[in-house]
């Protein structure tokens, strides 16, 4: 048995035959063109959806983030009001008369009536509740509430989002300091007490607002989901796996206040679900960015808004696909295109070699025959181009041959 050693030299052009090199040169000039303009034709669509998909994205974000802000502007409005309403005012400066107690908390229980509030109260400056639309929460102590913190001293204040830890849905707080007149210090404090299910409705209502498969996010300034429009439908799994966990780790001081406060109810720990791009692109600003997701390993294109109102942050994300499908459904289109291109590139070139190198094929083994004796050889090229000149030019050969070949027999005959 024989074995042919493969020689390099093959690759060699070359070393190809003529028909080889037409045939690879015709290839060359039609498919690496058509390639090219694919290739360039794909990416710049590509590109143009992906940047009209972000701008749209980037819209859709700040939006949200400004119906978040204005919400939150209303609740702080109402109290800012209702804190200097005469009734709110007279039992402060008189709690033990039962008249203005009734009007007071007529006042408390007309703000609460209002869509998503929970409680509307009045805090003493000990931080115990004095008159609340809720009777039960009257007593309770509430020094503890950062924001009723905050208003005792003069400042007013929206908390973030806190569990209930008994029924563990949760609520936003706006405080604000009550001043009876000539009174340099805060003499009580009015909080409103709002469920976050106000705000979670306004971001479930982003899901595939910007796209299939689009959905937001709200972020608190510790970097901990909020709000999710994946909830839409599915609150409470939603809840159970992918709310109050933060998007990279928490520094240990961090994560102790914020058990201490007891912002998540009776949770001894902050869980992390992690997102490191969205982590990273939030500490280097970046209002765009790709990151992963909690819904889809695929990568999502983001934009990301931070709210006016509170440190928080809305980021609204959707599959990077849902902008650039219909470049990927014309690339696949134009892939098809391309391959029937080449295969009539790679027949019309074979073809087009073939018609190229037959004549000198031919005229070669015109000359073999010559060469060998056989001067009646017939030349049958009768093109008019270079290679009909070599066949006039051989046939004319053949017959100078044949002529002194005549002259030499007949100088031997004489």
């Amino acid at each position: 048995m024989t074995t042919r050693n493969f020689s390099f030299s093959r690759l060699d052009p070359r070393q190809w035959r003529l028909r080889g090199k037409l045939t690879l040169a015709f290839l060359l000039l039609t498919l690496v063109p058509l390639v090219l303009v694919r290739a360039i034709n794909n990416q710049i669509t590509r590109n143009a959806l992906l940047e009209q998909g972000t701008l749209s994205l980037t819209y859709a974000s700040t939006q949200t983030a400004d119906k978040i802000d204005r919400y939150l502007v209303n609740a702080r409005e109402d109290i800012i009001m209702a804190r200097l309403l005469p009734e709110v005012l007279a039992y402060v400066g008189n709690p033990n008369d039962a008249t203005l107690r009734a009007n007071a908390l007529a006042i408390l229980r007309a703000l609460a009536s209002k869509s998503d509030y929970e409680s509307v109260a009045l805090i003493a400056s000990d931080g115990k509740i004095m008159l609340s639309s809720v009777e039960a929460e009257i007593g309770m102590d509430v020094r503890a509430f950062r924001p009723v913190q905050d208003a005792l001293q003069g400042r007013i204040t929206i908390s973030d989002p806190v569990l209930n830890p008994f029924d563990n849905s949760p609520s936003v707080g706006v405080a604000a300091p009550i001043f009876l007149p000539g009174s340099g210090a805060p003499a009580a404090v009015i909080r409103s007490r709002l469920t976050l299910y106000g705000i979670w409705t306004l971001i479930e209502s982003d899901k595939e607002a910007a796209g299939r498969g689009s959905f937001g996010v709200l972020l608190d300034e510790y970097n901990i989901r909020l709000a999710t429009s994946l909830s839409a439908g599915d609150r409470e799994r939603v809840i159970q796996n992918l709310l109050y966990r933060a998007i990279a780790p928490l520094p240990a001081d961090t994560v102790t206040r914020l058990l201490t406060e007891r912002r998540f109810g009776a949770a001894k720990e902050i869980p992390i679900l992690a997102l490191p791009d969205l982590a990273d692109a939030i500490a280097r600003e970046k209002p765009v960015f790709e990151t992963t997701a909690d819904n889809s390993p695929v990568r999502h294109q983001a934009a990301l808004t931070t709210l006016k109102i509170k440190p928080w942050r809305y980021v609204l994300m959707a599959p990077v696909a849902t902008f650039t499908s219909a470049a990927d459904t014309v690339g696949a289109i134009s892939l098809a295109l391309g391959l029937a291109a080449m295969l009539f590139a790679i027949l019309a070139a074979v073809y087009t070699a073939r018609i190229l190198t037959r004549p000198i094929v031919q005229l070669t083994n015109v000359a073999d025959r010559i060469s060998l004796g056989e001067l009646d050889a017939q030349v049958e090229v009768t093109s008019k181009d270079e290679i009909g000149d070599l066949a006039e030019a051989i046939g004319r050969m053949q017959a100078s041959l044949q002529a002194a070949i005549e002259r030499l027999r007949a100088r031997r005959a004489s």
